[in-house]
């Protein structure tokens, strides 16, 4: 169960089945980049369209947008680093490095997200030296996140609640440390405070989609299906819940998966072809 609910907080989005293998070959039209006011303008646009997918949650889209705008124009930071942290949210940090790696820019920020992406496709017990080593001489609160996460999938509380002390005394966006220390108390099995950390995260930053979708989920795993799916309409409540049985199902929660297979077939305005999918492993 610890094991199911680290993943199933870190990768979970209402929508997305969390697949990237079409993001690798988007195949758009791309020309060279022409220094002229009509492509500034359509560029500025794109970018814009693909910080606010990012910023709902919608990384597929973002990945893809983004990629499209590297490929148009390798110089643009923005684009670089907004695919970068797409592919990251979508669990493809393989994909996140390769295109650092690949790319000719060059700034501390960029180093920096290298960095990040660099661990995240270590195993775990490669990962935590990686990351004290490297948290030594760069003082990063995404790699003291990142290294809080993994002593959490350790099973090392009190050092994970530490580590994430430290990464807020750096500064970082409201309500990232509510949501972590939900986490942990998450892990710990503590649903009750989880619930409250999750709430208190959005109170602080109530357009944080990752928050919101962590809060819901912390309902559902205290069985309040109802506050769970407030606010949702039936399909996206559905994707919801469908995106949590497969993620169970991956972790063998059998029992936690048929469930929410169920629950989202109930509520499903259409018929459901992934709850079914998911029900019919069942039979």
């Amino acid at each position: 169960m610890r094991r199911f609910l680290f993943i199933l907080l870190s990768c979970i989005a209402f929508g997305s089945d969390g697949q990237a293998s079409d993001l690798i070959n988007p195949q758009p039209e791309i020309r060279a980049y022409e220094n002229n006011s009509t492509d500034e303008l359509a560029l500025l646009q794109r970018l814009i369209e693909a910080k606010k997918f990012y910023a709902e949650g919608n990384y597929r889209k973002s990945a893809r947008l983004f990629s499209i705008i590297t490929k148009y124009d390798p110089t643009l930071e923005p684009a670089l680093i907004g695919l970068s942290e797409s592919y990251i949210a979508l669990d493809r940090s393989d994909m996140a490095h390769q295109a650092l790696s690949d790319s000719k820019l060059k700034s501390e920020k960029l180093r920096r997200l290298k960095l990040l992406a660099a661990a995240l496709v270590l195993p775990v017990e490669e990962r935590v030296t990686f990351l004290k080593k490297i948290l030594t001489r760069v003082e990063d609160p995404r790699l003291y996140n990142l290294l809080a996460k993994t002593s959490l999938q350790n099973g090392s509380f009190q050092e994970a609640r530490e580590t994430f002390q430290k990464a807020e005394a750096l500064g970082q966006k409201p309500g990232v440390l509510l949501n972590n220390l939900g986490m942990l108390e998450l892990e710990r099995g503590n649903i009750e405070i989880a619930v409250s950390h999750f709430a208190k995260a959005q109170e602080v930053a109530p357009d944080c989609i990752r928050f919101d979708n962590n809060h819901r989920l912390a309902l559902l795993l205290k069985g309040d299906y109802i506050s769970a799916l407030e606010g949702l309409d039936s399909n996206r409540a559905a994707d919801f819940l469908v995106d949590g049985g497969f993620i169970a199902l991956s972790q063998n929660e059998m029992g936690l998966a048929k469930l929410l297979f169920e629950k989202a077939n109930e509520i499903s305005p259409v018929f459901n072809s992934r709850a079914q999918k998911g029900l019919a492993l069942f039979e």
